[in-house]
């Protein structure tokens, strides 16, 4: 199967019609299919930005999160998943920021400190991307 071909058209199609949540769904499952977990995120977002009411996208946002929770995945899945992520320059440029670095220790060493982390909007999206995609688990 053509992931790659299947995304183009989706992103073209939301390009010429972004009002078309159908694209935004099945752009959501093919990321979800190339276990781009975080990306697929990101997509039904913008998809529920354009249609909030549309029932096939809070399907999709539903599948999307239980993903994120790693629901029905198994060890091996959830590792190649994280591999996968770290493909992606966002997450590998998040990893290698030296204060994300410190920030992600302290909260693995100190759980109570991650609420003051999160507090702080940038530590917080990127901290929702690296679950998203899988990096981190919160317990």
């Amino acid at each position: 199967m053509d992931f790659g071909s299947a995304l183009k058209d989706c992103e073209k199609c939301i390009e010429l019609k972004p009002d078309f949540p159908r694209a935004y769904a099945r752009k959501a499952n093919v990321q979800i299919l190339c276990k781009q977990i975080h990306k697929a995120k990101e997509t039904v977002e913008a998809g529920l930005t354009q249609c909030p009411d549309d029932a096939e996208l809070k399907d999709v946002q539903r599948k999307v999160q239980n993903n994120i929770m790693g629901v029905g995945l198994s060890a091996e899945e959830r590792e190649a998943r994280a591999q996968e992520a770290m493909k992606d320059p966002a997450i590998a440029t998040i990893m290698q920021d030296p204060i994300m670095r410190e920030v992600l220790n302290d909260m693995s060493q100190n759980p109570a400190s991650a609420q003051k982390h999160m507090q702080d909007a940038g530590i917080r999206e990127k901290v929702e991307m690296l679950m998203a995609a899988g990096i981190i688990q919160m317990r």
